[in-house]
């Protein structure tokens, strides 16, 4: 059904509940309050329930009425949606991008940033490595890309899945020659394993097959960076993103090791301000890196 009256009155609505009062939004918008009464109750007799329950100083929702608000507040969403949408087809994308984005994948980040720049010459970017941010926080970024797990209930920021990143395990040539015969990181010792994890503590290697469980490995750290950089030393396997390491396994500098086990693969999500705080240059950023790494994923 299609009524345009509904959806003004809806609008009404929501922006009366929000500021508590008619007197308030007749102050803020300089609607007469008799105006905006006669709407909400347009409103009720239109859907047929009460939505509010009058006072003499204040109303309050009833229970349909806080149903109907909510579904309201995604109406109003999508019109922004629909809004934005039509405001980067008509703006080309410009400006400064504060952006983190892990270590580990800043070879193939910084390419398609490139590709970006490319063809949006309008636009600039101030990147950061995702370790440094604990040293840097009064800084207000624009868009960060992380394989770290998610924040849960934030309203501070958007989570959105990127691309699952398909991992491998990588030794140098030299480690790697060592290990032809073993096929499996099950038959790998932990000694000569380098995983994630928390001060001593690692995390255990997680497979399509199965979990393989960690106790001793040659390095423990929290950064796959360190983890990268440690394998290009020969001080053991590392599980890592195989797009992170593509200019490693191009140079020979690593080798892919224990084939006959595939790792699970790894989230990488952008975090944003609110959807208010979104510019369209940062969200047609997001699109990018997504399609980008979705062709990735089909080519390899």
């Amino acid at each position: 059904m299609r009524d345009p009256q509904l959806l003004t009155e809806l609008y009404w609505y929501t922006y009366v509940v929000e500021l508590g009062s008619f007197s308030a939004v007749a102050q803020q918008t300089g609607i007469a309050k008799s105006s905006l009464s006669r709407r909400i109750k347009s409103l009720e007799t239109r859907l047929g329930v009460q939505l509010l329950s009058r006072g003499p100083r204040k109303f309050l929702m009833t229970s349909v009425g806080e149903e109907v608000y909510s579904n309201a507040l995604e109406m109003i969403a999508a019109a922004h949606a629909a809004k934005t949408s039509a405001e980067e087809a008509r703006e080309e994308p410009g400006g400064l991008i504060k952006i983190t984005v892990p270590a580990v994948l800043s070879g193939y980040l910084i390419s398609q940033l490139k590709h970006f720049k490319n063809r949006y010459p309008g636009v600039r970017f101030e990147l950061y490595y995702e370790h440094e941010i604990t040293s840097r926080s009064n800084i207000h970024f624009d868009l960060s890309f992380t394989l770290e797990a998610a924040p849960t209930n934030s309203s501070e920021i958007v989570v959105r899945p990127i691309a699952n990143l398909c991992q491998a395990f990588f030794a140098n040539p030299e480690l790697a020659a060592q290990l032809t015969e073993k096929t499996t990181i099950a038959e790998v010792e932990d000694t000569q394993l380098l995983v994630l994890g928390q001060g001593s503590t690692p995390a255990p290697l997680y497979l399509q097959s199965g979990v393989r469980q960690v106790n001793k490995p040659s390095l423990v750290s929290s950064n796959l960076q360190t983890l990268k950089d440690a394998a290009k030393a020969g001080l053991g396997i590392a599980c890592l993103p195989i797009v992170g390491c593509e200019a490693e396994l191009s140079s020979n500098q690593l080798q892919t090791v224990c084939l006959h086990d595939r790792p699970m693969p790894t989230l990488l999500t952008s975090q944003t301000p609110p959807f208010k705080g979104i510019t369209p240059t940062t969200r047609q950023l997001i699109k990018t890196i997504a399609a980008g790494l979705e062709g990735y994923a089909e080519r390899h």
